[in-house]
């Protein structure tokens, strides 16, 4: 990468945010975004990673495991002694703003200073806040807050608002990764005077098998964003989203959509996605949302590679909740009351078995682009024998002989199964990573017995309760995600399957989203306008009973119908998606083909 030049202040990022901040399109947000990458690029281009990281709210790739939100707590105290209003003082405002960074920026205005402090180059804003992210141990909380008070000291305008909310972890402003990628790549394309969406493709795609923004940046740079599929490589110690499934209700549906293709059935197992990947004698688990789960499952890495034939492996895999009595898989609920932290063997009260039923990486080669049957011969054949904590999928094959899926379907069931994976073997069954693919198809019971299927969606807005709910919130605004339009569409209002220790931890969790005005990448309707806004950061699966069309709720609006968008019918809370962000909740496409499913079901 050429030597950088000059230092980037941390205010030339602000002033971007600021625009960004102002505008709804998508298409502005990632002009802005070119012009100041290439910018960066020419200028300082070993400062653009940083920037990127910083963007994301992040101090580094997720599997590094570099938390960056801080406690509200900490933060009003370090917004309280900077400008010496005390805490009581700063809470207030909050509640009036919604958004601890404008407070702090309205406290920073107010303020004279006599002594001009030291301006904010983005690499020193970057290392300070890895350094916060990586502090431990004893008197962590002094030094976490003295670092705070120096930032916040130093900062100037916007860069006040802005830090906090990096801080926070949440900068507000609706800027996806995808118009990240699509920004960075056309500042490669101008830079290196090659077509832009040529090289929105390119690093699309490089991204998805190894998303490292350093090492896309410096290959580029060195042998051109054209090139990049030449020198990005999938490759174990880096993880990528794996590949999803679209939904079937029934087996003759499952028929209809694989035609005369063959295929596979699998037990869809009630547990969590594990990515498992194999370097000599290290094991490290990843969750779908790339981040490192190890610790979790730490007594399962020996046992993993004793299982394992080869020397390198990046496997798809399910972490499920087992009982050794039974021999049987438990439901996800038990599951989640594993501890999270590495504990004494004698203390794991959860015992689990991984079902292994993908390999995308084997001993220096990347599979992916091999057909499903060839990449499960290769990893049946690197399993050396399966113990009582690691099994191959239960499977079967197929070809359109519905009573072998349906007696299979059953047994699954009895098993402690959720329903079957369907998958095809040959044509049209390469590894898509981070994308839904039709040649899998996911069936459950509850889709045959005509529930909707589960939805993971993104809380953006809560109601006051009343009653018994007086004093916490007692219902929540939900949108599914549009990735297309990098907007999020409400779908429904919930207020059931909660218990009252649910209302008071999520009340107490999510008032630390609130933010003063609607976000501009919130598309609704008038008629939908909840007491509070929250800045969207969790994710919740929802259950309900069927799919509506509606002319209030704007899910997949423009998709099944040009007036109307989909709303959902008695919709329950089931549990908080850990594992998921808010760009990783279902998509408005997702949303439209559900209900163009049910009506075609219907009639």
């Amino acid at each position: 990468m050429p030597a950088a030049q000059n230092t980037l202040m941390f205010s030339s990022m602000c002033d971007v945010l600021d625009e960004i901040e102002k505008t709804t399109k998508r298409l502005s947000i990632i002009d802005m975004l070119s012009a100041f990458f290439r910018q960066t690029l020419e200028e300082t281009p070993q400062q653009l990673v940083q920037v990127i990281h910083l963007l994301l709210n992040e101090v580094g790739p997720v599997h590094e495991n570099l938390p960056l939100g801080i406690g509200e707590a900490m933060l009003v105290s370090a917004v309280s002694q900077t400008s010496g209003r005390r805490p009581q003082a700063i809470r207030a405002e909050l509640r009036k703003a919604g958004d601890l960074g404008t407070v702090a920026q309205r406290e920073k205005n107010s303020q004279s200073t006599m002594v001009r402090p030291k301006r904010l180059s983005v690499n020193s804003v970057f290392q300070k806040l890895r350094e916060v992210s990586t502090v431990k141990g004893a008197n962590a909380t002094k030094k976490k807050t003295d670092i705070l008070r120096f930032l916040l000291v130093s900062c100037v305008g916007s860069e006040t608002k802005f830090l906090v909310r990096l801080l926070q972890g949440k900068l507000r402003v609706g800027l996806a990764e995808k118009s990240l990628l699509a920004a960075l790549a056309n500042a490669l394309a101008d830079l290196q005077k090659t077509d832009r969406e040529e090289a929105v493709g390119v690093v699309r795609d490089v991204f998805c098998i190894a998303p490292l923004y350093e090492e896309i940046l410096e290959k580029a740079l060195e042998h051109g964003v054209r090139n990049l599929r030449a020198f990005i490589t999938l490759r174990p110690g880096v993880p990528l989203k794996p590949m999803l499934a679209f939904p079937a209700k029934s087996v003759s549906e499952v028929l209809q959509r694989t035609k005369t293709e063959p295929f596979c059935c699998e037990y869809k197992y009630d547990g969590e996605r594990a990515q498992i990947h194999i370097t000599g004698g290290d094991v490290a688990i990843y969750s779908r949302n790339m981040e490192n789960t190890t610790e979790r499952y730490f007594d399962l890495k020996e046992k993993i590679r004793k299982c394992f034939r080869g020397q390198e492996a990046v496997i798809d895999a399910e972490v499920v909740a087992w009982s050794r009595e039974k021999n049987k898989a438990l439901p996800f609920q038990v599951l989640s009351t594993r501890k999270r932290k590495a504990v004494a063997g004698s203390e794991i009260k959860v015992d689990v078995c991984v079902f292994v039923f993908d390999i995308l990486y084997l001993d220096g080669v990347s599979l992916v682009a091999q057909p499903l049957r060839k990449r499960r011969e290769k990893l049946r054949a690197s399993i050396i024998q399966e113990n009582p904590h690691l099994q191959l999928v239960s499977a079967v094959d197929c070809s359109g002989d519905e009573k072998t899926v349906e007696a299979f379907m059953e047994e699954a069931l009895e098993n402690g199964s959720e329903g079957l994976m369907v998958k095809l073997l040959d044509a049209g069954s390469t590894y898509e990573p981070s994308q839904r693919s039709r040649s899998w198809l996911k069936l459950k019971k509850d889709y045959i017995d005509g529930a909707a299927d589960s939805l993971d969606l993104v809380v953006i807005g809560a109601y006051y309760g009343k009653g018994k709910r007086t004093g916490v919130f007692g219902g929540y605004l939900l949108a599914c995600y549009s990735p297309d339009e990098e907007e999020y569409q409400p779908i429904c209002k919930l207020g059931t399957g909660f218990s009252e220790a649910d209302l008071e931890e999520h009340t107490r969790r999510l008032s630390e989203l609130l933010t003063e005005t609607q976000p501009a990448y919130y598309r609704t309707t008038d008629t939908v306008r909840p007491d509070v806004w929250l800045v969207p950061k969790e994710v919740w699966e929802v259950k309900a009973a069927d799919y509506t069309l509606s002319p209030v709720y704007t899910a997949a609006y423009g998709l099944v119908d040009s007036e109307r968008g989909v709303s959902l019918r008695f919709p329950r809370f089931l549990r908080k998606r850990e594992d998921k962000g808010p760009e990783d909740a279902s998509d408005a496409g997702l949303i439209a083909d559900l209900y163009t499913q049910q009506a075609s079901h219907t009639k």
